[in-house]
């Protein structure tokens, strides 16, 4: 809202559906839509091996049956998430912090009475994953004070360093697919190929090139 406040008409009217799916579905698909997009959102904080710029239609169909295997995980994470909540609240202020920087910023971008502009997007956890890092430094931390032994802290410290190696890793990768704006959308169709708007862009990008026969 003091985002909306403040750039006024900058801002596009309403989202496209080709952008967000949830932009025209009844307001029942999209509360059941929400913990799938969760789940997704999850999945790239803990796992983000398969990273993509466009997440729009019809990358996450709009689910609309309670019975959805994705839906159910989806609602099993928010209500054991919820019960975590519930046990460290006021009892670590400094968990409570990351918490409140892991939640409350997906909240407000999975408001289903106000669209967003996309139904997901890695731009929305750049703070969220402040917040995460430091749950895990934190978790990490408990875990460590309760080690009996030398060995088992050097356990510990050596999957933490894989870890970041890892992390290291993949960020390095990453930016080898933002080289140019055709490496960015080619390795979007492979890590999201139902995204229209990924083919979309590729294929502009290949016309204007004159690769008519890619495009």
């Amino acid at each position: 809202m003091l985002r909306a406040y403040a750039v006024g008409n900058l801002l596009p009217v309403s989202p496209s559906p080709l952008d967000n799916p949830l932009v025209d579905a009844p307001l029942a698909h999209c509360l059941l839509t929400i913990p799938v997009v969760i789940l997704h959102y999850l999945r790239l904080l803990v796992y983000p091996v398969t990273l993509s710029v466009d997440y729009s239609f019809n990358q996450i169909p709009v689910n609309s049956s309670i019975y959805s295997w994705s839906f159910v995980a989806g609602l099993c994470t928010v209500v054991l998430a919820s019960w975590g909540v519930s046990r460290i609240w006021g009892r670590s202020p400094l968990a409570a912090f990351g918490v409140s920087l892991l939640v409350i910023p997906l909240l407000l971008n999975l408001n289903p009475l106000v669209s967003s502009g996309t139904m997901l997007a890695e731009r929305y956890l750049y703070l969220p994953s402040m917040g995460f890092c430091l749950l895990v430094g934190l978790a990490f931390h408990s875990v460590q004070s309760m080690a009996r032994s030398p060995g088992q802290r050097h356990i510990l410290i050596g999957l933490a360093a894989v870890l970041v190696v890892a992390g290291t890793a993949r960020t390095v990768l990453r930016n080898k697919e933002w080289r140019t704006d055709e490496t960015l959308f080619r390795s979007a169709t492979v890590s999201t190929p139902r995204s229209v708007r990924a083919h979309l862009n590729l294929a502009f990008l290949l016309k204007n090139k004159g690769d008519v026969q890619g495009a």
